[in-house]
C-alpha cells in the first residue's frame, strides 16, 4: 500500500531529488526552509501575543533569520549573536550576550545566543556548521516548530568550559573582534554593512549612530559564559 511506504530522507550532501545537480543542503533545503518559515512566524507572532512582548523582537529576530536563509550562513551563530545584540541594544531593550556549551541528544557544541528578560533567543541553532546538531530556532524561550521549550540544556555545566579552546576564544573576544572577521557566505562584505542591511529590513526607525560612537557603546563588551540556566 502506498500508505505503508517510507520515504527515503536525503542526506545533505546527496544529490538533490529535485534533478538540479546540486546537493540537497544547497538546493531544496533551502526552500523548505523557506516553507517552515511561515510555520516560525505565526509561532512567534502567537508567543508576542500570548505573552504581551514588544513586536520589535520578532521584526529583527525575522529580519535575521531571513538573512541567514537567504546566504545559506550556517555556523555563524557569534556575528549573529553580536548583531541581534546590538540592534536590540538600539532599539532600548536590554539583552545579554551568551556563551556556552548546548547540550543535545547526540552530543554537545560550543554556541552562542541572546536572553531576553529571562528567556533564550537563537536564530543561529538551525543553521548549524556540517558536524553540528541542528536544534529548531528558539524564540522566548519556546521552539517555533512546535511551540514547546528546548530539550536543548543551553548552559550546560561541565568541565568542557574550561577546557574547551573555542569556547574561550569566544569568552576571551570583544564584539569587535568577531565583526571584524571575514566570512566567506559573505563573500568578503563587512558585518557592520550586515547590521546596518538587517536593520533597513526591518522598517522599524534607528537612531542615526556613527562609527565613533559604535566604538564607545560596544567596544568593551563580551561574551557572558552561562552554566546550567532554567528554561521557561
Amino acid at each position: 500500500m502506498l500508505g505503508d511506504k517510507k520515504v527515503k530522507k536525503v542526506g545533505a550532501n546527496e544529490s538533490c531529488h529535485c534533478g538540479s545537480g546540486q546537493k540537497y543542503k544547497r538546493c531544496c533545503a533551502i526552500a523548505n526552509k523557506f516553507d517552515k518559515r511561515h510555520l516560525w512566524y505565526n509561532n512567534a507572532n502567537k508567543i508576542t501575543t500570548d505573552e504581551d512582548l514588544d513586536c520589535r523582537i520578532a521584526i529583527i529576530y525575522f529580519a535575521l533569520l531571513d538573512f541567514i536563509i537567504g546566504r545559506d550562513w550556517r555556523g555563524a551563530c557569534h556575528p549573529v549573536a553580536a548583531i541581534f545584540y546590538m540592534i536590540l541594544c538600539e532599539q532600548g531593550f536590554n539583552p545579554k550576550l551568551c556563551a556556552g556549551i548546548v547540550r543535545v541528544k547526540s552530543g554537545h557544541f560550543v554556541h552562542s545566543w541572546i536572553e531576553l528578560n529571562g528567556s533564550i533567543y537563537d536564530v543561529a541553532c538551525a543553521f548549524p556548521c556540517e558536524d553540528t546538531t541542528k536544534i529548531e530556532p528558539i524564540f522566548g524561550g519556546k521552539k517555533l516548530d512546535t511551540l514547546e521549550s528546548p530539550k536543548a540544556i543551553y548552559g550546560f555545566l561541565s568541565s568542557l568550559c574550561t577546557e574547551n579552546e573555542s569556547l574561550q576564544a569566544v569568552l576571551s573576544s570583544t564584539i569587535f573582534d568577531v565583526m571584524a572577521k571575514s566570512y566567506e557566505k559573505l563573500n568578503g562584505e563587512c558585518l557592520w554593512s550586515v547590521m546596518i542591511y538587517i536593520c533597513s529590513q526591518t522598517k522599524i526607525d534607528f537612531k542615526p549612530i556613527s562609527g565613533s560612537d559604535f566604538l564607545k557603546k560596544y567596544s568593551g563588551i563580551r561574551w557572558e559564559l552561562r552554566d546550567v540556566i532554567p528554561i521557561p
